[in-house]
């Protein structure tokens, strides 16, 4: 089969890429925009990297809702596909209820925690330089706008369900941009007003976008027909949406130990100022990733699919056109390895913050790696076959921060935490594609004898 007649086949996919690919572009520049935007706004870089780690730490708390929305994405891809809008609307209202249980009771237990907390020894920061008060005050107020997130976002689940993921990817483009407005517009020398200032704007701007997309879809798309009701709650659907979400949960949570701590680990071990450096080579490189899963989201559900109807000669091709595409971002990082510090100087200057080719080789290495553990991984979700991404996962987030403490001892950069990293996700570069064929072959054979 050629890539003309997979297109051909598979034009609203290809659209929805494409779309993607152009939003996310436009995301990418206002991202990188960002951080100057960031280091003028905050021209301490200590209380910059306290920020960051705030952001980093709280974001935690969006793996608690139980997997949901990844549960929910699977789930009504085939009544969406027989337009059984009713059993729909069952799956989406028990998802909602659901969640929103489950944000009233961390937003209490969050709320008093918060409150009774050292937030300037945790985060490694002088109370000469942010007071204890407004130090927590701005975390309640980011904690906030994270827990209506937590609530809101679950549309961006039903939009890739419904492959609408160029118009899910907006909203990120649109947070981010009214962010990057509020930093260029307003400045402010005292720094508890700034920080203040900053986490009011953040509630806004990261949920205002969600809100809008939500009355979008169910306003003016099909999906009006199942706009979320709590009499439509279904105990049974609950149990089935948070079982499957259950498996995405664990992997979420796996791979926010592996992947969200690396700014409160740099901050607690080393530095809060690390963490604008890590940030630096962060924006770069995850850019590649980034880019990369605008392929894998689509993709997932558009397997999911294919996997109900038994179509799996063609999650086969998709699986490695996915993997082709992959090596040309591997060139694409290699490139950038090269030119990094070029790269650098004309974002952000010269000088502002430390650069070393070491670093920016093992930086590099870890995303090649994760291009090809996000091809695999997209077929896993797509198919739900989730145990051994889940072992694979769970090792490694056991490993990480026990393998830095000790290997810090001999190593005393915080390099060290990107090494830990490359050695404990190395394994599903060679598991996950391994049983990905090996449960594409069992299916395969599943139906010869089911039609002998």
């Amino acid at each position: 089969m050629s890539i003309n007649s997979v297109l051909e086949r598979n034009k609203e996919l290809f659209w929805n890429i494409i779309g993607s690919f152009g939003v996310k572009g436009l995301a990418m520049v206002v991202n990188i925009l960002c951080l100057p935007a960031y280091i003028d706004y905050f021209p301490n870089q200590i209380i910059l990297g306290v920020w960051f780690t705030i952001i980093s730490v709280l974001n935690w708390v969006l793996t608690f809702d139980l997997g949901i929305g990844n549960g929910l994405r699977n789930l009504i891809v085939n009544p969406l596909s027989n337009n059984d809008y009713n059993k729909v609307k069952e799956y989406i209202s028990t998802a909602y209820v659901t969640i929103g249980a489950i944000c009233l009771s961390l937003s209490f237990i969050f709320y008093f925690s918060v409150k009774f907390l050292n937030w300037n020894e945790i985060l490694n920061i002088s109370s000469d330089l942010i007071n204890s008060n407004t130090l927590t005050n701005s975390i309640l107020l980011i904690l906030l706008a994270v827990l209506l997130q937590l609530f809101l976002r679950l549309i961006v689940s039903i939009l890739y369900a419904l492959q609408k993921t160029a118009i899910s990817n907006s909203i990120s483009l649109i947070s981010n941009s009214l962010i990057l407005i509020f930093l260029l517009t307003y400045k402010e020398e005292d720094v508890s007003i700034a920080l203040t200032s900053l986490s009011l704007v953040y509630i806004f701007a990261i949920n205002i976008p969600l809100v809008i997309a939500s009355l979008f879809v169910f306003v003016f798309t099909n999906l009006k027909k199942s706009r979320p009701n709590i009499n439509f709650y279904r105990r049974e659907y609950s149990s089935s949406i948070v079982k499957l979400g259950l498996m995405f949960l664990t992997i979420q949570i796996s791979l926010l130990i592996i992947n969200s701590t690396n700014e409160f680990v740099i901050a607690k071990f080393y530095s809060p100022k690390d963490v604008v450096s890590y940030q630096a080579y962060f924006k770069i490189f995850s850019a590649y990733l980034l880019f990369f899963s605008l392929l894998t989201i689509p993709i997932w559900s558009a397997i999911t699919k294919a996997f109900e109807e038994n179509r799996i000669l063609w999650i086969r091709k998709i699986y490695n056109y996915l993997n082709m595409v992959g090596i040309l971002f591997i060139v694409l990082i290699v490139t950038t390895i090269f030119f990094f510090k070029e790269i650098i100087s004309i974002w952000i200057g010269t000088g502002i913050v430390e650069i070393e080719f070491s670093t920016t080789i093992l930086v590099g290495v870890y995303y090649m790696i994760m291009i090809f553990i996000y091809s695999a991984n997209c077929v896993a979700n797509g198919i739900s076959k989730l145990k051994p991404q889940l072992i694979i996962n769970i090792f490694a987030a056991v490993l990480k921060i026990p393998l830095i403490i000790v290997l810090s001892k001999y190593y005393e950069h915080w390099n060290i935490v990107i090494i830990v990293n490359i050695i404990i996700m190395f394994p599903a570069l060679i598991i996950q594609p391994f049983q990905n064929k090996k449960e594409l072959n069992n299916k395969i054979i599943e139906l010869n004898n089911y039609g002998n």
